[in-house]
């Protein structure tokens, strides 16, 4: 007999003998066909890799039990898989911004089968002949043990030859979910099933942080055969849920063997949720509110506490910290609090568990509250009920963090802005639209205002002939407005600001406290910046020609700005820049000037001119400071 160069003697003897053993054991039980539906199939991310996908699965059915949604599946030259298309390992899927490659236990060349290539494939890596990686390396690992092995290898060759399905025995792709480890968290409670005592039989539910929680809430699932399985937990190799009687579940010691009462029907009702069934006593495992655990009738009464969301140790993505940004809710309304998640990793690794109406409690903290001015919904939702503030806090069930804010609720107020620009603006800006362009700059202004103060804002945009159009005749040229105006009516110098504004108070009227005025030139004055304003309720934009260059994107950006900064003025709020118009006391001529009345360097504020960002998309709660928050949420709560 020739020598196999990748074969050692010893090595074929051995395998031949493992291969014997192995085929003695299992020829006595039945082969278990592999299941055609969907539904028994559960898969599950790890490490970049989607596994769980069983052999002659098709793109279709993989859709179907994929815990996420919106899925593109692409085969491994890149091309969309179509939905007739049998998964095979090196697969992609993509949801979003996630992507993962499929493994498929045992296609490790990745047609989509097992077939005597992939035992060649695998020989090959465990004689370091041909060495695997990526998807392929995953699915050579066939018994799910971390690495390549004897073992695995054994396991395909036996599949090949009818001896056993490994989609259904001896591998992590058992059974409606894998044989492994898992968090088990009550989906009512949001806390997760916990053996309290490392020698009690006793079991109940809590939250906390996986560093103190430790073993205590670790369970194997270990399959049986068909939906039934064995439940134990990681303090112990040989405790096991026990249905002690049809309501009460403890631990049993099963050193001497599984019993009837050892074993739990598991299903998954929804996506990613288990229903755990006693098979002797036909009630399932039910988590309380107080933590309790028993079990209860297998009915659609309080469903929620009878589901048991489970995630294995390595993908479980433990919520660090978070905050909820204050607000403010109009009476008779709601608002849904906003969450961000505090620390890097939250923006490449969401937290595992954090929807705000099921895994949160929301409370009143504020001390002395007599009457609570808003209501708490069922949703996690706050509604308005009287006007005030309260400080509420938010709990994470799951971990047990917690995060305050506070909430303003008010009456809601009306606030109308009416725009005018003149023939200047129009000649000078060379729009065709000017009524389109002015109000795409109200637009993200109205928005911040409603988000932060429930303020609605109503806004009009129309032509006018300013004193300024006027200073020269009729001017239909740019370049007419390429120089200072020379319009001298009654002074020894040109046109001001004070003059376009008089004149537009001639023509169209003052403001009121719920109405702003705001003109729209393309002139020049001699005393105006970019921005103006007068009378507390009239506003000028200024942004001729002779301006700074800006490219468009910052010209809107400071349009935008400079426009709700005027507005802001309106709702009592302040200006906070130096002047620097230092008079004798060294101080400008800004009596809220944070430098010159206070010698601290002001806030981050639209009202300090300081933002350099695009405030169409900044946090909403990061535009204005907390004082100018304040102020304006107390002008609005006067009598308009």
């Amino acid at each position: 007999m020739s020598k196999n160069p990748h074969f050692s003697l010893p090595f074929m003897r051995m395998l031949i003998s493992v291969a014997l053993v192995f085929a003695f054991i299992v020829s006595a039980a039945p082969y278990i066909s592999l299941p055609a539906s969907a539904e028994s199939v559960t898969v599950y991310e790890d490490g970049g890799y989607l596994y769980g996908v069983p052999v002659n699965y098709r793109v279709s059915q993989l859709r179907s039990r994929h815990f996420r949604t919106n899925l593109t599946v692409r085969r491994a030259n890149g091309t969309i898989a179509s939905e007739n298309d049998f998964v095979c390992t090196g697969y992609t899927v993509q949801s979003g911004l996630v992507n993962t490659t499929v493994v498929i236990r045992g296609d490790v060349d990745g047609d989509g089968f097992i077939n005597s290539l992939d035992c060649i494939m695998i020989r090959a890596h465990l004689k370091k002949v041909q060495i695997l990686s990526g998807a392929a390396l995953k699915a050579a690992d066939a018994n799910a043990q971390g690495s390549v092995g004897s073992g695995g290898y054994i396991l395909v060759k036996a599949h090949l030859k009818n001896m056993i399905d490994m989609f259904r025995i001896g591998s992590k792709t058992a059974g409606i979910i894998p044989n492994d480890i898992y968090y088990l968290n009550n989906s009512f409670s949001g806390m997760f099933l916990r053996r309290p005592t490392q020698t009690g039989v006793t079991l109940n539910s809590a939250s906390g942080m996986m560093s103190s929680l430790g073993n205590s809430v670790r369970w194997e699932f270990i399959h049986l055969g068909g939906n039934e399985y064995a439940i134990k937990n990681a303090f112990s190799p040989t405790s096991y849920l026990y249905a002690y009687s049809s309501t009460e579940v403890r631990l049993s010691n099963a050193s001497d063997g599984l019993y009837d009462a050892h074993k739990w029907i598991v299903s998954v009702p929804v996506s990613n949720e288990l229903k755990i069934k006693s098979k002797t006593r036909g009630t399932v495992l039910t988590g309380n509110a107080d933590g309790s655990i028993r079990l209860s009738t297998d009915d659609s009464t309080a469903i929620d506490s009878k589901r048991w969301r489970y995630v294995r140790p390595g993908s479980y993505n433990e919520l660090q910290s978070f905050l909820v940004t204050p607000f403010n809710v109009v009476i008779n309304e709601s608002k849904t609090p906003q969450l961000s998640y505090t620390g890097s990793w939250a923006a490449y690794y969401p937290p595992t568990w954090v929807n705000l109406s099921k895994d949160f409690t929301i409370a009143t903290t504020s001390p002395f509250v007599v009457i609570n001015p808003v209501n708490i919904l069922s949703d996690n939702r706050i509604s308005g009920r009287v006007e005030g503030n309260v400080s509420l806090t938010v709990t994470h069930k799951p971990t047990g963090k917690t995060s305050s804010f506070a909430v303003n609720s008010y009456r809601k107020t009306n606030l109308s802005v009416l725009h005018y620009y003149d023939i200047g603006w129009s000649v000078s800006h060379t729009t065709p639209t000017p009524h389109g362009e002015i109000q795409n700059y109200q637009t993200p202004c109205s928005s911040i205002l409603y988000d932060l103060f429930g303020l609605n804002v109503y806004s009009t945009v129309q032509a006018y002939g300013s004193i300024a159009d006027a200073c020269k005749g009729t001017v239909t040229y740019q370049s007419t407005y390429n120089q200072m105006c020379t319009h001298k009516p009654s002074k020894p110098d040109c046109l001001t600001r004070d003059n376009l504004l008089d004149d537009l108070v001639k023509q169209k009227g003052g403001g009121t406290s719920t109405l702003v005025r705001v003109a729209w030139t393309g002139h020049l004055f001699t005393d105006c910046p970019p921005s103006c304003y007068y009378n507390n309720l009239i506003a000028m934009m200024s942004f001729g020609p002779k301006e700074t260059p800006f490219t468009n994107k910052d010209y809107a950006h400071t349009y935008v700005e400079t426009l709700l900064h005027e507005i802001s003025h309106a709702l009592d709020a302040d200006d906070h820049y130096c002047k620097e118009d230092y008079g004798v006391n060294g101080k400008c001529s800004n009596g809220t000037c944070y430098l010159c009345t206070r010698g601290i360097r002001p806030p981050s504020c639209i009202m300090t001119g300081n933002i350099t960002e695009n405030i169409a998309i900044m946090p909403r709660h990061t535009i204005y400071c907390l004082e100018c928050m304040a102020n304006i949420s107390n002008h609005l709560k006067k009598p308009h």
